[in-house]
C-alpha cells in the first residue's frame, strides 16, 4: 500500500491497538494480583482459626487434668470461643463460593453443639465429677472440635477452588486481548508492506500451485505434534482380586476367618483403614464390630454413633445410601457404603481412602461390592468390640 495518508491511519491504529491491549493486559494482571492477595488471605485466615481450634481442644482436656486449676481453664475456653467466633465472621466476608459458605454453616452448628457440651462440661467439673466429664470432653468434645476443622478445611478447598477458577478466567481474557492485538497488528503491517511490482501472473500461478502442493504434506504430521498430551487414564479396578474376594467372603464359617479378608478389601481400594459398623438390635445406634488399618487402642476409643449423630456414618445408615467424606491436602477422604439386607440396612462399611480415592467411581463401586458381600456376615459378628485384621 503506497497511499501515505492510509498508512498514517493505519499506523496509528495499530498504535491505539496496542495501547489498548496493553492497559486492558495491566488491568487484568491487576485483578489477577488482588485475586492471588485473597487466595493468602483466606489461607492465613483459616490457618488461625485452626490454630484457635486446637488451643480450645487442649485446654478443654485440662478441665479434668490433675493438678491443673479448672476455673483459668473454663475462663481460658470460654476466651477462645469468642475469638473463635469473630475469627469465623472475618473468614466468612472472603467466602464468595456457596460450597464454602455452606461448609463454614456445619462448621458454626458444630461449635454451637461443642459449646452446649462445653456447659455440661463445666457444671461436672464444678461438681467434682470427673468421671462424667472426661467422658464428655474425650468422646463428643473431640468428635465436635474434628468435624469443625474438617469443614474448615473444605471450605478451604471450595474457595481456592474459587479463586482459581477466577484466576483461569482473567488469565484467558490476557490470552485473547494478546491474540487479538497480535492479530490486529500482524494485518495492518501486512497491508503497510510494500508489494512487490513486476511479477508476472506465470510467478504467481507456480507459487500458487507450490502452496497448495505443500499445504497437504505439512498438515498430518504437524497436527499429531500440536495435540496435548494424552490425558492420565484412572487407574482400573482389579476385579479378578475382588471376584476372588467375594467368593472367600462368601465361604466365611467363624468370625475370626474375617480380618484377613478385611486385609485384602483394604489393599483393593487403597484403603489406609476400614471399619464394619453394625446396628444394635433396636437400630437406635452404630457399634464397632471389626476393623482394619488401626491400632488397638484407638479402636478401643471407638465409642458407638447414635443414630441421629450428624456424621456420614450415622448418615449413610439413615439414608442406605453411600456418603463421601471429600479428602483434603492433610487428610485422607473416605467413602461409607450402607450393608443392606432383607431386613433394611443394619450397619456401614467406613473405608478411610488414600489419594483420592473416594472421587473414583471404580473405588467406589468396589466399595459397594464388598460391603453387599459383608452385609450377608453382619450376623456371625459380635455385637459389640472390633476384631482386627493383623497383616
Amino acid at each position: 500500500m503506497t497511499n501515505r495518508a492510509i498508512r498514517a491511519i493505519l499506523l496509528l491504529l495499530a498504535m491505539a491497538a496496542t495501547g489498548a491491549a496493553g492497559y486492558s493486559i495491566f488491568s487484568l494482571e491487576q485483578r489477577a494480583r488482588a485475586e492471588r492477595l485473597a487466595q493468602q488471605t483466606a489461607r492465613d485466615r483459616v490457618k488461625s482459626v485452626l490454630a484457635a481450634l486446637s488451643e480450645i481442644r487442649a485446654s478443654h482436656r485440662s478441665y479434668v487434668a490433675v493438678g491443673q486449676g479448672h476455673q483459668f481453664w473454663i475462663a481460658r475456653v470460654t476466651n477462645l470461643l469468642v475469638g473463635l467466633e469473630a475469627s469465623l465472621r472475618d473468614l466468612r466476608t472472603t467466602l464468595r463460593s456457596e460450597a464454602a459458605a455452606s461448609a463454614l454453616d456445619t462448621t458454626a452448628v458444630a461449635l454451637d453443639n461443642f459449646r452446649k457440651l462445653d456447659t455440661r462440661a463445666q457444671e461436672y467439673v464444678n461438681l467434682n465429677q470427673n468421671l462424667l466429664a472426661s467422658d464428655l470432653i474425650f468422646s463428643d468434645g473431640l468428635e465436635m472440635t474434628a468435624m469443625a476443622a474438617t469443614q474448615i478445611d473444605a471450605a478451604l478447598t471450595e474457595q481456592l477452588k474459587a479463586h482459581e477458577q477466577t484466576l483461569a478466567a482473567l488469565h484467558r481474557q490476557q490470552a485473547w486481548m494478546a491474540a487479538g492485538a497480535g492479530g490486529l497488528l500482524l494485518v495492518i503491517l501486512l497491508l503497510l508492506a510494500p508489494i512487490p511490482r513486476g511479477e508476472s501472473a506465470t510467478d504467481e500461478d507456480a507459487r500458487a500451485a507450490a502452496e497448495m502442493t505443500a499445504a497437504p504434506m505439512a498438515s498430518s504430521d504437524d497436527d499429531l505434534v500440536l495435540q496435548g498430551p494424552v490425558a492420565e487414564l484412572e487407574p482400573q479396578p482389579d476385579l479378578p482380586a475382588t471376584a476372588l474376594l467375594c467368593t472367600e467372603f462368601g465361604r466365611v464359617m467363624e468370625t475370626r476367618e474375617v480380618p484377613p479378608l478385611l486385609a485384602r478389601a483394604a489393599e483393593i481400594l487403597d484403603a489406609a483403614g476400614l471399619v464394619v459398623w453394625v446396628s444394635d438390635r433396636a437400630a437406635v445406634e452404630l457399634r464397632p464390630v471389626l476393623s482394619h488399618g488401626y491400632s488397638e487402642k484407638l479402636v478401643a476409643q471407638m465409642h458407638s454413633i447414635p443414630r441421629d449423630a450428624p456424621n456420614a456414618a450415622a448418615l449413610a445408615f439413615r439414608s442406605a445410601q453411600p456418603r463421601i467424606v471429600a479428602g483434603t491436602q492433610l487428610t485422607n477422604g473416605a467413602v461409607v457404603v450402607p450393608l443392606i439386607t432383607p431386613a433394611g440396612c443394619v450397619g456401614v462399611l467406613a473405608a478411610e481412602l488414600k489419594h483420592g480415592g473416594e472421587q473414583r467411581e471404580a473405588t467406589r463401586a468396589l466399595a459397594t461390592i464388598l460391603a453387599a458381600q459383608l452385609s450377608t456376615l453382619v450376623g456371625a459378628v459380635p455385637s459389640a468390640g472390633a476384631a482386627h485384621a493383623q497383616v
